[in-house]
């Protein structure tokens, strides 16, 4: 008999609601600490810590929840990638692994689970792992294993894993939570930009807009989650006002970071969030919430007037950024070309690893997509996407509305770029992970304001 039905009265294994793990220090925690090791070039040393965190977590502690703050600060750490190419690298996980196994043995999923992201996620992986067959690039197949497999298996083990293991303490604020990690995330991606722009850093310099763990494109998808958990903690925090400065850098972040396509897609966004944040908040917070809107059309004002000398420099590069080719177009039509030419499995993940250079895929999740995996991906992924909108879409209230606020703009920017086929599909699965758990437990249904003219309360 297992001990959690011998125990079964006691607080074996659980985590108290007023405990470091779910207080909202522990994501910043987290986060500085991925940032310490990261600028003083001690990767390994930090990534050993929170394998060790991880498989005390794990091993002692029922509910899941606190790994992903771990997780988060693992993939922030990493300076070198080519780490992975040592086999020692992988015993610093050891320690995970062991909690991961007792923590199996020790503990049942809390309550059944749909899991209903499970099956698009396998056929995904079925269309990846087929993609290239019957064409005659066979020999670049091996050059997309590691993405087939991160892509596919370990995006489904993150999934499968978190689903049946979230079992958070009544009264601990998830949501919250989640979005504030969000925040801290995006935010050492920022503090990041800044140290190796100053060159206050340890070890050897950065690639060109590189921060090690991927380039500074990367920060502009976080601000694509943040910007919209942001939006969720004014809407429904004691005091909003305290929150505009985190909102105001999470805006101004991607521009820092050259992240233009982020950007404006934040931008293009913007009104529904405030619709949105303006319908939900209480009262008396609406005209503060006003006042920022006004403040942010002042400064932009201002800004136009005192830089009226460099407009016309700031007119041509946003024209060259989103009027004209920036590379992508060749891209384009050379995917399409191996479409056409294997219309149903595509050349292979291998294929665009090997043949292609720029960042190893077609900077866009359409053509990537037709090129690699042909229709059969096509399907597969015309699913994926389906299912998960019913996720993000099975109850309406503010989480759910906010969260489908990022993913959407994750969709768009994955559109022209590579949000699907890298790391940042680790974020934006627990994205999906905790909206399914909310759906889970919500106990009470509202309607969309954009839907119905009525949200009183949440």
């Amino acid at each position: 008999m297992r001990p959690e039905k011998n125990l079964k009265n006691s607080k074996f294994g659980e985590i108290s609601p007023g405990s470091f793990f779910y207080s909202m220090v522990y994501p910043v925690f987290t986060g500085l600490s991925a940032l310490l090791f990261w600028i003083s070039d001690l990767q390994l040393v930090g990534i050993f810590l929170a394998s060790l965190a991880g498989g005390y977590i794990l091993a002692f502690k029922k509910d899941v929840f606190p790994i992903i703050p771990l997780l988060f600060s693992v993939i922030l750490i990493f300076r070198n990638l080519s780490v992975f190419s040592q086999p020692a690298t992988y015993l610093l996980f050891a320690p995970t692994v062991v909690g991961l196994i007792v923590h199996i043995i020790r503990f049942r999923p809390a309550k059944p689970v749909s899991l209903k992201l499970a099956l698009p996620i396998a056929a995904v992986g079925a269309a990846m792992f087929s993609g290239g067959l019957f064409s005659p690039f066979t020999e670049y197949y091996a050059s997309g294993i590691m993405f087939i497999v991160t892509l596919s298996i370990a995006i489904l083990a993150e999934y499968a894993f978190l689903s049946l293991y979230f079992n958070a303490a009544d009264g601990f604020r998830y949501k919250k939570f989640i979005c504030v990690q969000f925040i801290c995330t995006a935010a050492v991606a920022g503090l990041q930009f800044v140290f190796i722009t100053n060159g206050t850093y340890i070890g050897e310099p950065f690639g060109h807009k590189n921060f090690g763990w991927g380039n500074y494109n990367y920060a502009g998808y976080l601000a694509l989650f943040a910007v919209p958990a942001c939006y969720y903690l004014i809407a429904t925090a004691k005091n909003p006002p305290l929150l505009f400065p985190v909102l105001i850098l999470l805006y101004a972040l991607p521009v820092a970071v050259g992240s233009d396509g982020a950007f404006g897609i934040i931008i293009v966004f913007t009104p529904f969030c405030f619709y949105f944040t303006f319908r939900l908040l209480r009262q008396k917070d609406k005209l503060t919430f006003l006042g920022l809107l006004l403040f942010a059309t002042l400064c932009l004002t201002a800004a136009i007037i005192v830089f009226n000398n460099r407009f016309s420099e700031i007119v041509e590069f946003v024209k060259y950024h989103f009027l004209y080719d920036t590379g992508r177009t060749k891209l384009y039509k050379d995917a399409w070309e191996i479409f056409k030419s294997y219309p149903v499995f595509g050349a292979g993940l291998g294929y665009a690893a090997t043949v292609i250079k720029e960042g190893q895929n077609f900077h866009s999740v359409v053509f990537h997509t037709l090129a690699t995996m042909g229709l059969v991906g096509l399907a597969a992924y015309i699913y994926y996407y389906w299912v998960r909108i019913k996720i993000l879409f099975g109850f309406n209230t503010p989480f759910n509305l906010f969260m489908f606020v990022a993913f959407a703009m994750f969709t768009a920017y994955s559109s022209i770029d590579c949000g699907e086929f890298n790391i940042l599909m680790v974020f934006a699965t627990v994205i999906i992970v905790v909206t399914e758990y909310s759906n889970k437990n919500q106990e009470m249904e509202l309607p969309l304001p954009a839907l119905k003219n009525r949200f009183d309360s949440f």
